[in-house]
Formats: structure tokens, C-alpha cells, sequence
């Protein structure tokens, strides 16, 4: 039996109904301004994202998570780590990058990647 239905039958309690028919309106009006805000705040953050596009052979750094060390300030360890090159564009979101160092290669997700500032030279 569907919701419509089930405040339709004669085998409830005296005031049920129109209490159940109220219940779903309160529920559906409760849906739809719960969709709105979300509509909202994505437009809201939408408008201040950057889409970064990278390109093969761009020099980066990688966001990591530096796990807590005892008797030291979080905000003191480095956010990024190693110098890496773009190998390959696996799609809009994922790079085939290679560390610099180590020579290693690994999956990169776009939110995790910063462009190395480039330094110019004298002569520029």
C-alpha cells in the first residue's frame, strides 16, 4: 500500500488521517527546501572554484597527510611533498605522475596536485 493509499483507509484511529496527510506535505515541503540549499551551496561553491587543467611534462608538487607527531605543531610539517612530473593524463581528474627523486610513478587525483612555481630568469 503507497502512502496516498495508506491515509485513505478506513481501519485507522479517529484524526489519523489528517494528521498522516499533514505529515507528508510537512515531509515534502521539508524535501524540497533541503534541495534548494544544496542547490544554493553548490552555486555558492561552484563560483569560487578554480578548474585546474594540467598538462604532460608540467613539474608539481603532492598534497599529503603528514601523520600527528607527538610535541610538534601540525601546522609546522610540509603540506606537499617531492617534486613530480606529469606523465600521462589518465582523465579530467586522475595523472599518471612520476616522483623526480625517486624515480617511482603513481595515480595522482587533481585535488591533490599544486603547479611549482617556475622561476624566471634574469634575462626575462
Amino acid at each position: 500500500m503507497s502512502r496516498p493509499e495508506m491515509w485513505n483507509s478506513s481501519e485507522l484511529p479517529p484524526g489519523w488521517k489528517e494528521k498522516g496527510k499533514r505529515m507528508d506535505e510537512l515531509w515534502e515541503l521539508t524535501r524540497s527546501a533541503l534541495h534548494k540549499a544544496q542547490q544554493k551551496s553548490k552555486t555558492k561553491i561552484d563560483s569560487t572554484r578554480k578548474n585546474q587543467t594540467y598538462n604532460v611534462m608540467d613539474i608539481i608538487t603532492l598534497q599529503f597527510k603528514v601523520p600527528p607527531i607527538k610535541g610538534q605543531a601540525s601546522k609546522w610539517t610540509p603540506k606537499y611533498k617531492n617534486k613530480y612530473k606529469i606523465e600521462e593524463k589518465l582523465s579530467e581528474l586522475n595523472y599518471k605522475v612520476r616522483d623526480l627523486v625517486t624515480q617511482q610513478t603513481q595515480i595522482a587525483h587533481l585535488h591533490r596536485m599544486r603547479l611549482v612555481p617556475t622561476l624566471k630568469s634574469e634575462e626575462d
